[in-house]
């Protein structure tokens, strides 16, 4: 635990030396916020971790980057920083729907999307969402080994 203090130390030094040599928009940003909410999480801070990787997803949307498998992560870390929230849902959601952009159902991280997602419901207690989930889950790898 203690290295994710020190990562979390040093990231914020390099966020802060950058700023004085780089503009606000610059898309270094979007790698410091999401190492330095990374290392948050790792300490379970979760508050802190959402408010990095929000700030990296404003970022990446503002700079319109075409990277919808590098938005979808974010979208996965906040709903790992959400878990058990009705955020948690919408992060899992926002992140199918960028990897969507990028190669649908077959890109090799929507499933573990849909895992996080039935998570998501069965922490919430909405468990015919979680089951629905899980279908469409075990229906997709039944059909791959058929």
């Amino acid at each position: 635990l203690e290295n994710f203090y020190q990562a979390a130390k040093y990231f914020t030094k390099a966020i802060i030396i950058s700023q004085s040599i780089y503009t606000n928009d610059n898309p270094r940003f979007i790698t410091l916020f999401n190492n330095l909410a990374a290392s948050y999480l790792k300490q379970e801070e979760y508050a802190k971790a959402a408010l990095y990787w929000k700030a990296a997803k404003k970022l990446m949307l503002m700079k319109r980057r075409n990277d919808s498998t590098g938005l979808a992560l974010v979208y996965k870390n906040l709903g790992l920083a959400s878990a058990g929230t009705e955020k948690a849902v919408q992060y899992c959601l926002g992140s199918m729907e960028a990897l969507g952009k990028v190669g649908g159902k077959r890109h090799p991280g929507f499933d573990a999307l849909q895992y996080c997602l039935a998570l998501a419901y069965d922490k919430l207690k909405c468990f015919d969402e979680a089951t629905r989930s899980i279908e469409r889950l075990v229906e997709k790898v039944e059909r791959k080994h058929m």
